[in-house]
């Protein structure tokens, strides 16, 4: 979102309340396998999923432009969530703006973690042995 501030725009947009952004990668491997063929004509087909792996984040603390008093967009500074700091950085009146993508690379923590996903696949399409086509002319 593009903020106004004072009747300016801001070209660089805020989230209020974020205190992160977290970038991640996924690795892993799954297998489908079929719990119940289609037996006939109008059969159900049933498989089963599952899948798991290992994630990987970065976890970027986000930095918003907090001005020192409102309305003083000359007396700024990018500053990071703090639990000493949580009442200036939730006050609307204080933020200008976002602190945008390349502030607080510096500041990254690893975040490795775990992911499964499991599920039932349902398939009521028709069972047909012979290919059909049709030619239109």
């Amino acid at each position: 979102m593009i903020t106004t501030n004072f009747g300016w725009f801001n070209t660089n947009p805020y989230v209020y309340g974020k205190q992160n952004n977290f970038f991640q990668a996924k690795f892993g491997a799954g297998q489908r396998k079929l719990i119940g063929g289609k037996g006939n004509k109008n059969g159900v087909e049933v498989t089963g999923i599952y899948y798991g792996g290992v994630s990987l984040g970065l976890l970027k603390p986000y930095y918003p432009d907090l001005m020192e008093t409102a309305n003083d967009i000359n007396n700024r500074e990018l500053t990071k969530y703090t639990p000493e700091n949580r009442d200036r950085f939730l006050e609307r009146t204080l933020i200008y703006g976002g602190g945008g993508f390349f502030k607080g690379w510096g500041d990254m923590e690893f975040a490795p973690g775990l992911h499964a996903k499991t599920g039932l696949r349902f398939d009521w399409a028709r069972f047909n042995d012979v290919i059909s086509a049709r030619k239109w002319v």
